[in-house]
């Protein structure tokens, strides 16, 4: 039996949370004289209930994928004007035309009430290795959504640490923080300061710190400030473990303390990039603002003692993977995709490795597709990134597969 995929439309189905239902389409006006309806969104959920995770897909294995962030409540959003003008120019690779539309939208008034534009934005920087720029986005993006923007995946940009040697053995001017640092602890803190006045230098060893609390955070930050505001002599070392212990407060959103501590270490070893991360988090999670980047003094050294190996994100074995632009004669990808439809029941494929797709090739790839629902199957498609979306939406490929966007693209309309 040939299955048709006219019989049944969308808005007869019911919304699956996270997939980015497409805008109803016209029949008869082309798309250059359509008028497109602005985007509503509804307004979020509070802060702390941002993140909605799903595990429909059985076939990946205990995989989440995440929802777009924006409640619509199952109401089909149109694509913005400026959405599919930046889509069409990337797609014809003018990235910098696309760059030029969104960076200008996104500093209307109206730039509050759709958030696919900012992260086809975000995107754009990502794709052209700006990454001051892309922070400068992410600062405009929590004032204005009230939370987390999209991750920065490239490599990071961080000022390198000034060279330092190891702690030596046990000189006179060392000294070991041990155990528990709480508000006990003013007397550890005490001898730090006298070995600065006698010896004028000092090597401390943090690494033996065994756990810490709010008042514990306290005393160090202060300490650690005036000694880089001062230019002290110091020499810290140990740092993994201090800032393993500081990791653990912050991921369970404890006090303000641990994470002005944390972001006081990332200063001392000269860690921007990790540093204005975390303040975007402290800013979203405690609705406070977060402390201003201050270079360290020349005379203030520290030792970075994390383990700065990287780990592969292993690909599960039953998703399709394509990787990089998606141009022109793209037949070798279509023989590889059939060979994976014919093995699995389930098609699912990752789009993170994708960076762009261009007009020739959504032409192919709808006809793949549209085969693919005369069979019975639809394919649900990873991780798309925002531009890639638009494209899809503006040629009408999003009424033949489901999209779900990165796992950090969780932000909600501003309440």
């Amino acid at each position: 039996m040939v299955f048709s995929f006219f019989k049944k439309g969308k808005a007869d189905e019911p919304t699956r949370a996270g997939e980015v239902m497409p805008a109803p389409k016209p029949a008869a006006p082309p798309a250059a004289a359509r008028a497109v309806a602005p985007t509503t969104i509804m307004k979020g959920e509070p802060i702390d209930q941002l993140t909605t995770m799903i595990g429909d897909l059985p076939s990946l294995g205990g995989m989440l994928v995440e929802e777009s962030g924006f409640d619509d409540s199952g109401v089909a959003r149109a694509l913005s004007p400026v959405a599919e003008e930046a889509a069409i120019y990337f797609a014809n690779n003018k990235p910098l035309d696309a760059i030029r539309v969104l960076s200008e939208w996104v500093k209307q008034p109206q730039a509050r009430d759709d958030v696919q534009p900012w992260y086809m934005l975000f995107d754009l920087y990502q794709l052209s290795a700006m990454q001051q720029a892309f922070d400068e986005l992410c600062i405009h993006f929590v004032e204005v959504f009230l939370c987390s923007p999209p991750l920065w995946r490239g490599k990071k940009l961080a000022k390198a640490a000034p060279a330092a040697a190891p702690v030596a053995n046990k000189a006179s001017n060392y000294l070991a923080l041990t155990g528990v640092m709480s508000v006990d602890s003013k007397p550890q803190i005490e001898q730090m300061r006298q070995i600065l006045e006698t010896q004028g230098e000092l090597q401390l060893d943090v690494s033996k710190i065994q756990a810490l609390e709010s008042s514990g955070s306290a005393l160090l930050l202060q300490t650690f400030q005036k000694f880089r505001r001062s230019g002290s002599k110091v020499q810290l070392g140990g740092t993994g473990n201090l800032i393993g212990l500081l990791k653990k407060h912050v991921q369970d959103a404890g006090a303000a303390e641990h994470w002005l501590l944390l972001m006081e270490i990332y200063q001392l070893l000269g860690r921007e990039a990790d540093f204005e991360e975390l303040a975007i988090e402290y800013a979203v999670t405690l609705e406070v603002s977060p402390p201003s980047w201050e270079a360290a003094a020349t005379r203030m050294t520290a030792v970075d003692s994390e383990p700065a190996a990287e780990t592969v994100e292993e690909k599960p074995a039953d998703v399709f993977h394509p990787q990089g632009e998606i141009t022109g004669n793209i037949q070798p990808i279509l023989q590889a995709f059939r060979a994976y439809v014919e093995a699995h029941p389930q098609v699912v494929v990752d789009m993170q490795d994708v960076t762009r797709v261009d007009f020739v090739s959504v032409g192919d790839l709808m006809n793949e597709l549209m085969n693919l629902m005369a069979n019975g199957k639809q394919a649900d498609l990873l991780n798309v990134n925002e531009l890639i979306i638009a494209l899809f939406q503006t040629m009408g490929l999003d009424d033949f597969v489901t999209m779900h966007r990165a796992k950090d693209r969780t932000a909600r309309a501003k309440k």
